[in-house]
């Protein structure tokens, strides 16, 4: 939907809202996520009213032209038709399926799958916009050169009298992750890499754990330093880098690890993963100085979201969004600060559990099989492109 916004509204076609975007030095760009979906404009500052004007008739009033749609789909088929034959972003599009299930809206890839995309037409999402769009479930975030009391003026002005349907709360079902203790793997034969992925379940985003396992996180593999990238990397050279990531939602997360290794290096791999899962916890538990390294590194990461007005103007919608307050932007550098070693460790105890891990592969069967075997892991579960079940 977000792609065929711009693409004539019932007071420009598609070439005036090129045209005016152009003349106004004005940048449009939109992203869709789990939860939200955004849509956003960078202008100068002397063009805010023209630009807006332009903005407030893209939102509120889009025509969704039957061959602008048409050109979109077949534009979002062949990217999701790239995407499946790439093993990396095959496996991050997967990964979240494996822990929610495939029927919980978590587990669904924001941009859908090749073989849907072809089903929905104009009028799903002319349904989708009437019935998802409006006022009551919208913020609008200005960032840059303009006082409070001029953006409410402007607010008010263009987007003053919108009205539209309130969304319904959505009651998510729960969540039914595949068996956990196997392997999943996604036949690519001939491959010379295989893509391996580590997931496992983690909590909401307004969990009281929220910072301390950020910085479990960026211990384990969320930054250059961590203990992922040192083992996989620097001593055993068995990829050209590994990183781990939190995806924390309204409702709950996941927590993945994901590289490209040599083939040959696969059943090592899941080896040395399994161990460093365990060994946050266990023989090797999280040091004092590994945490100040990384509470260094999270707060120099934090710094640089702002080193630009769009960024910024996100971070504002993104806590929105999230119903989190505007406070957490002044109050997050002293959260991480004070976060305690012994906080740290209660959530890896709560968090780093290596008998919830669910490792998805992508990679040649042939080769791969006997590895897992050897190294004691499985059973394997052979998937399709779409996360289904098939047989080997």
């Amino acid at each position: 939907m977000l792609a065929t916004l711009d693409k004539g509204t019932a007071r420009r076609n598609a070439l005036d809202i090129s045209e005016s975007m152009a003349r106004n030095g004005t940048a449009l760009y939109g992203s869709t996520f789990q939860e939200s979906v955004s849509l956003g404009f960078d202008t100068l500052t002397r063009h805010l009213p023209a630009a807006l004007d332009l903005f407030a008739d893209v939102v509120r009033n889009p025509l969704f032209p039957d061959d602008e749609f048409e050109r979109e789909r077949n534009r979002h088929s062949d990217n999701l038709s790239q995407g499946e034959s790439n093993p990396q972003a095959l496996t991050a599009r997967l990964a979240p399926r494996l822990i929610f299930g495939t029927e919980h809206p978590y587990g669904l890839p924001v941009h859908g799958f090749f073989s849907t995309i072809s089903g929905i037409g104009r009028p799903d999402i002319v349904h989708v916009y009437d019935h998802c769009w409006g006022p009551s479930q919208s913020a609008i975030v200005f960032a840059g050169d303009v006082t409070l009391n001029r953006a409410m003026e402007l607010a008010h002005l263009y987007f003053g009298d919108w009205t539209g349907e309130s969304l319904a709360e959505v009651a998510l079902p729960f969540a039914v992750p595949a068996a956990s203790g196997c392997v999943y793997l996604i036949n690519r034969p001939n491959a010379p890499q295989t893509v391996v992925a580590q997931a496992l379940p983690a909590p909401p985003r307004k969990t009281n754990d929220y910072y301390a396992l950020r910085l479990v996180d960026s211990i384990y593999g969320g930054d250059f330093q961590s203990r992922l990238n040192r083992n996989l990397r620097e001593e055993k050279g068995f990829t050209y880098g590994i990183s781990s990531m939190l995806a924390l939602m309204d409702k709950a997360g996941y927590w993945k690890a994901q590289t490209a290794i040599q083939t040959d290096r696969t059943g090592d791999t899941l080896y040395e993963l399994r161990a460093e899962l365990e060994a946050l916890t266990g023989e090797r538990p999280i040091t004092e100085s590994e945490l100040e390294e990384a509470r260094i590194n999270r707060v120099r990461g934090y710094a640089q979201q702002f080193e630009t007005i769009r960024r910024l103007a996100g971070i504002v919608g993104g806590l929105w969004s999230g119903g989190l307050p505007m406070s957490d932007i002044r109050d997050a550098v002293d959260r991480i600060e004070r976060t305690t070693l012994e906080e740290v460790h209660a959530a890896a105890a709560r968090y780093a559990r290596p008998e919830q891990a669910i490792y998805l592969l992508v990679g040649d069967r042939d080769r791969i099989l006997p590895q897992i075997e050897a190294r004691g892991f499985g059973p394997v579960v052979m998937l399709d492109q779409e996360g289904r079940g098939k047989e080997v």
